[in-house]
């Protein structure tokens, strides 16, 4: 032991396991147990044994030669002149052996496997409160990790149904542009855009394409909106946005009231769109002749 009060007692515990000690030898291995685990655990070592001897055979005290033999065996050192005590460390002023010797406990082993055992409660209430705080702490980590990886999951899916979706939109322009009934209709830019330009890409089998370039942007509120112009009666055909450069590709849902190919136009209209142009016009064209 690195303590230095361990030495005076040590070989005291199998004596005190036997109630072998004078009552100032045993009350001071007591307040030394206070703080010595190794002494503790020979304690409880021993227990177990002294208890089977005492129902073996009657108790006897022995005589003091006999015990000072037995001292001297287990100590290593025969005891002082006095037989009745083992050599102690010299008290400390305000110590707990400085005190007058308590009256004799009762209850020997008895006793000491009572105040062991509400050590070793406190000691493994202290270990479960430190489990569980360790075990919180985990716990609380691992669901962090999940919420984690439950948001890169997330996002993963998002991006897939994104790529999906742009795959099949390009794969449906794709079929349009190369369907064999596919005609192009040009639309100019207007004054409110006199550098835009735009193509629709029309096949009655496959469908509509409207692509655009040079569009200006848009303020918050307003949406660029496509219409079909035939007989002079506007339909919608759809709203659009455009990237940064004024730039849009989009399929285009064809009304069922248009089947051939028609004048289109594009406006700029409230956020929404409406049920029939009222903004200035962009964009507009006709299928050629």
């Amino acid at each position: 032991m690195s303590e230095p009060t361990h030495e005076p007692f040590h070989g005291l515990a199998s004596l005190y396991a036997l109630g072998a000690l004078t009552e100032r030898e045993r009350s001071a291995f007591e307040d030394h147990l206070e703080t010595c685990r190794a002494c503790v655990a020979d304690v409880m070592s021993l227990l177990p044994v002294t208890h089977r001897l005492a129902g073996a055979a009657p108790s006897r005290e022995p005589s003091g030669d006999v015990r000072a033999r037995i001292v001297q065996t287990i100590t290593g050192s025969p005891p002082e002149s006095d037989a009745d005590d083992v050599a102690l460390p010299t008290p400390v002023s305000g110590s707990s052996m400085d005190r007058p010797a308590a009256p004799r406990r009762t209850g020997g082993p008895a006793w000491l496997l009572v105040r062991l055992a509400a050590a070793v409660m406190l000691i493994v209430a202290a270990g479960l409160g430190w489990f569980a705080a360790q075990q919180f702490n985990l716990a609380r980590a691992l669901q962090e990790n999940l919420d984690g990886a439950n948001r890169r999951a997330t996002l993963a899916e998002l991006e897939v149904s994104t790529a999906k979706r742009t795959a099949a939109e390009a794969r449906q322009r794709a079929a349009i542009l190369a369907a064999p009934d596919a005609l192009t209709i040009g639309l100019a830019g207007q004054p409110a855009a006199p550098d835009a330009v735009a193509r629709v890409f029309w096949s009655s089998a496959e469908g509509v394409v409207f692509t655009a370039a040079g569009l200006p942007a848009v303020r918050a509120g307003r949406v660029y909106q496509l219409w079909f112009v035939p007989n002079s009666n506007p339909v919608s055909a759809g709203l659009f946005t455009v990237d940064d450069e004024g730039r849009v590709a989009a399929s285009v849902a064809r009304p069922d009231e248009v089947t051939v190919p028609v004048p289109m136009a594009v406006t700029l209209e409230p956020e929404g769109g409406v049920d029939s142009p009222t903004g200035e016009v962009y964009l507009l064209g006709r299928p050629s002749s």
